[in-house]
């Protein structure tokens, strides 16, 4: 390939032209396909416009020819975590002569694929190492950072993010990290400065603004709603920006009252995202019978109790489990933990499909790599709260693998859940049912039929909440609650908006107010949005209060 080629190539990629630069290394890399060089410059192009996997077959060509080339091992590890083949790159690095593994850039790969991974200590560890050779390294700065953000350590994970800021001041990265960081500590208003700052740079942030107007004051809302107006007329954005902006705006109209406008806004963004992350019902429908298996069968007992104590927060998510998270870290030694990935993770392991181990190995092997992933706890912690709404999908297995454990399942009625989802946008791929109604209730469905099938599994360990009672009687029900789990109750539990613990759900700035039941049968509003959802739910799990 000519120097004329490759600098008009390297044009495209400044001028950000990534479709024109991909043709033309395409083309080229096919004409000769045992160059190196330009099987590594086709995956460079290739990465640059978002296509990781598709950047792996021409790294992965350029490695093959030349092995010993640090370059192009290095950019088809990266591609390889970009694009998700997280076993294959970590295979890669393993593979690696420990010389190499060991220098900064590929020490760096492998704390990014722990990350990545749901390895969050390993990634700390790991980006600690590359830091102390190059300090200001911002990738591993941004490595360690998310990683602490992971952990629970909101506090160190914002000071990492702030090390990044100051480094970069422009860096959108860390400013939308600090920003969020502080909105789960509960500083709000030091939240909303920084996303103003991230629209003085990008101001058509579209995170930033459906921050804003979740915090800006209502005064503020109108002049929001123009910003929104402007970044909405942008020609080419993707769609994920377009979904973000709809929301941002059903947001700031929910806020000023005028629900109706909202919601289409709120359906615009769901239609949007439904689009391109179809809910995967063939994978709902395994679980449940997975799940129905395994509790057929009898788990062992006999496990060691093991102190600090979890106790397990289940439900549908916008149920109220965050709220009962806040409420339980007002006890004494009581330390909230946010939506960890351990449990999640470690029955993937040990139960996943490819298990074939004995039950009792299972069990202890899921209790070893839970207790292994989980943050640092404080010395004076007794008790800790694991808030994963999903973990009812294996709350038998956490009875089973923790005798001391309490299980708090929060219940709401799902026409509100379904409204306060259908106000959200979660971009996770596990929440693709969110961005259908019709979604929403197989999801409700599937949730009730797991609680029922592991309830007796669970006896009395598992305690039922209705949210409705827990805002209408907070403190008959706080009482409960903290029973239930051996604590003492205190009148900081009828006042959660007090505690400074992190809150790093989508109900975090709704869970700084004062316990209410506002919310309480606000599905009334929206019957028709709501068609679907109802015919959808299974009555027969469901006997819903007529309306």
């Amino acid at each position: 390939m000519s120097a004329n080629t490759i600098a008009r190539i390297q044009q495209d990629l400044m001028a950000g032209r990534h479709a024109s630069a991909v043709k033309k290394a395409r083309l080229e890399a096919k004409k000769r396909p045992g160059d190196p060089n330009l099987q590594n410059i086709a995956g460079i192009c290739l990465s640059m416009a978002g296509d990781h996997a598709a950047a792996v077959a021409y790294f992965a060509r350029a490695a093959r020819a030349m092995p010993e080339n640090d370059d192009y091992i290095y950019n088809l590890i990266l591609a390889r975590i970009s694009s998700g083949q997280l076993d294959k790159a970590e295979a890669a690095l393993a593979a690696l002569s420990e010389a190499r593994r060991d220098s900064t850039r590929f020490t760096y790969l492998s704390a990014l694929a722990c990350m990545q991974n749901q390895r969050p200590k390993q990634a700390v560890a790991l980006a600690d190492r590359v830091l102390a050779a190059a300090p200001a390294m911002i990738d591993a700065l941004n490595v360690r950072a998310t990683a602490l953000s992971d952990l629970n350590r909101t506090e160190d994970a914002l000071a990492a993010f702030e090390a990044i800021h100051a480094l970069e001041p422009r860096n959108v990265m860390a400013l939308e990290n600090c920003g969020e960081r502080l909105n789960e500590l509960g500083r709000g208003a030091e939240a909303a400065t920084r996303f103003r700052a991230l629209l003085e740079i990008v101001p058509g942030h579209a995170f930033a603004l459906t921050r804003l107007a979740e915090l800006e004051p209502s005064e503020r809302l109108a002049d929001l709603l123009d910003r929104i107006d402007t970044a909405q007329a942008v020609r080419k954005l993707a769609v994920a920006e377009r979904a973000q902006l709809w929301m941002a705006r059903g947001t700031a109209l929910d806020r000023l009252g005028q629900a109706g406008q909202a919601m289409e806004c709120f359906g615009k963004a769901h239609d949007l995202d439904a689009r391109h992350r179809p809910p995967q019902r063939s994978a709902m429908a395994r679980d449940v019978k997975q799940i129905a298996r395994l509790a057929a069968q009898a788990l062992p007992e006999g496990m060691p109790e093991v102190d600090p104590r979890p106790i397990f927060v289940i439900g549908l998510p916008r149920s109220g489990t965050s709220l009962v998270e806040l409420i339980l870290t007002t006890a004494d030694g009581v330390e909230g933990c946010g939506e960890l990935a351990a449990a999640r993770r470690n029955f993937g392991i040990f139960f996943g499909p490819e298990g074939d181990r004995p039950l009792p190995e299972a069990l202890s092997g899921f209790a070893r790599g839970y207790r292994a992933d989980l943050p640092g706890l404080g010395e004076r912690t007794r008790a800790f709260v694991d808030k994963m709404p999903d973990n009812f999908r294996i709350a038998g297995v956490l009875t089973a693998a923790f005798p001391n454990a309490r299980i708090i399942n929060v219940e709401r009625d799902p026409r509100d859940v379904a409204v306060s989802l259908w106000k959200q946008r979660f971009p996770a791929d596990t929440m693709g049912y969110a961005c259908r109604m019709s979604g929403i209730a197989e999801q409700a469905n599937m949730y009730r039929r797991l609680v029922d099938i592991w309830a007796p599994v669970c006896g009395d360990r598992m305690l039922t909440l209705r949210y409705e009672d827990l805002v209408t009687d907070p403190e008959r029900e706080t009482r409960r609650l903290a029973a239930h789990c051996g604590l003492d109750w205190s009148e900081a539990m009828l006042h959660p908006e007090q505690s400074e613990a992190t809150v790093r759900t989508a109900s975090l700035n709704q869970v700084r107010r004062r316990i209410h039941a506002r919310s309480v049968g606000g599905w009334r509003q929206h019957e028709a949005l709501l068609r679907d959802f109802i015919a959808g739910l299974d009555p027969g799990l469901w006997p819903l209060d007529p309306a």
